[in-house]
């Protein structure tokens, strides 16, 4: 059994002194500065305390204290903890909530919307046409029953579509409107009138007035002796036609080197004429024949005879015919 050396002695690290050192030892040296060393030529080691199993004491104000603090520490852990249970059961109950609150959202514009857009029907096909127009607000009649008119009402029907069935047939004054508004429209914008370039203008304008149809929807007489009559017409719109033809012939024109300018321009030979009806025919082949109007006809009882207002007439005409 190994026997226990002075410094092996068990110190107490927090009340042990200054170490001492080999040199601080008074037999270190042997003799005056300069001579020999104590120690000789040997290496030397300080001495090493041995390991142990010892533990400093504690005092009991020290235990104290650090008791004290291990139970401030657990109380304030305790409120954080239930501060956080509060506060998630809290974000928890919000985000139930959250989906309740955009499905009333979405009911309340919807409400919102719907409420709005019937009150703009109401203000603008109710009220402003009976204030301005001292007329009946109209109503559209999609149903399949016939419409039963009073005398004067059917009088006004009977004029005004004996004029519209007129139209359709090609047979009224129409027909030269609608010829001599193309015909004008090529001469302006291209310098060559219609049979310059070899197209029928008075052909064209039949072909557009057979290609339209109309429908009666309202019929309103008035005390003052006025009536109003209310139709849609379908048909061909001359102003698309004509773009439509325009634009194929300015390109045809450019890759021909066929001048727009009237002061030299030359006539065009029957080859190209044939090539420009050729092109006016697929024109028309891709032409929309249900453009749709919404025409007024006013119509006035003299001495107990409907007429047509003939100027208003041939205003609504030329805007559902697409003429300008």
């Amino acid at each position: 059994m190994a026997t226990r050396r002075k410094h092996d002695v068990e110190v107490d690290p927090f009340n042990a002194g200054e170490p001492t050192l080999p040199w601080d030892e008074p037999d270190a040296y042997i003799g005056n500065e300069g001579d020999d060393c104590a120690f000789g030529d040997a290496p030397y080691k300080s001495p090493v305390k041995t390991r142990d199993n010892y533990d400093a004491p504690i005092s009991k104000s020290t235990g104290a204290r650090v008791k004290t603090e291990d139970r401030q520490t657990s109380k304030a852990a305790r409120k954080a903890a239930k501060a956080a249970a509060k506060q998630a059961r809290a974000h928890a109950s919000k985000t139930a909530d959250k989906p309740v609150h955009v499905i009333r959202t979405v009911l309340i514009i919807f409400i919102l919307v719907n409420v709005v857009g019937a009150l703009f029907d109401l203000v603008f096909d109710q009220i402003i046409p009976a204030f301005f127009f001292d007329e009946p607000a109209m109503e559209e009649d999609y149903s399949t029953d016939p419409v039963v008119y009073d005398e004067d009402e059917q009088a006004c029907v009977d004029i005004v579509s004996a004029r519209l069935d007129q139209l359709t047939s090609a047979e009224g004054p129409e027909r030269s409107t609608v010829a001599d508004a193309f015909d004008k429209n090529l001469s302006d914008s291209l310098g060559y009138s219609a049979e310059e370039l070899g197209l029928d203008a008075n052909g064209y304008a039949g072909w557009l007035l057979t290609n339209c149809s109309y429908k009666v929807s309202s019929v309103y007489t008035f005390d003052d002796g006025t009536a109003s009559l209310y139709c849609d017409i379908w048909c061909p719109a001359s102003y698309e036609v004509e773009n439509d033809l325009m634009d194929e012939l300015v390109e045809y024109f450019s890759d021909e080197g066929i001048s727009t300018d009237p002061n030299h321009q030359a006539a065009l030979s029957e080859g190209q004429k044939a090539e420009i009806r050729e092109i006016f025919g697929d024109v028309l082949a891709k032409t929309d024949l249900d453009h749709n109007s919404y025409a007024h006809f006013a119509l006035n009882n003299i001495d107990s005879v409907w007429t047509i207002d003939e100027e208003e007439y041939a205003s609504q005409i030329e805007i559902s015919l697409g003429i300008f």
